[in-house]
């Protein structure tokens, strides 16, 4: 069953549509956590949350600096960068942060 995952490779968010995450990864060392995540595309936000079971969860700051560098893309590999088109959020369980 695929599942809305991403990962945090090298400074990078890379999102997909897949089963496990590590069909998102190049270089298994680089990343640094990974989680699930929605779009409404309604109010073009995407929301990341949970945590990656072969990576573990990335630190929101880190997730929040690859947003703001401008670096969320849905490949790697002749993926698109999407980092301009949606608000993105970040679920800490206890309430929802906008990261951009």
């Amino acid at each position: 069953m695929l599942h809305s995952k991403y990962i945090l490779e090298d400074g990078n968010l890379v999102l997909g549509k897949v089963e496990f995450h590590k069909v998102l990864v190049e270089i298994k060392e680089n990343v640094r956590g990974g989680g699930l995540f929605r779009f409404d595309l309604d109010k073009k936000e995407c929301l990341f949350f949970g945590e990656s079971h072969d990576f573990g969860r990335p630190k929101m700051e880190d997730v929040k600096k690859a947003v703001e560098e401008g670096k969320v893309w849905t490949s790697m590999i002749g993926g698109r960068n999407i980092a301009g088109d949606f608000t993105f959020k970040w679920d800490r369980y206890s309430e929802i942060v906008t990261l951009n």
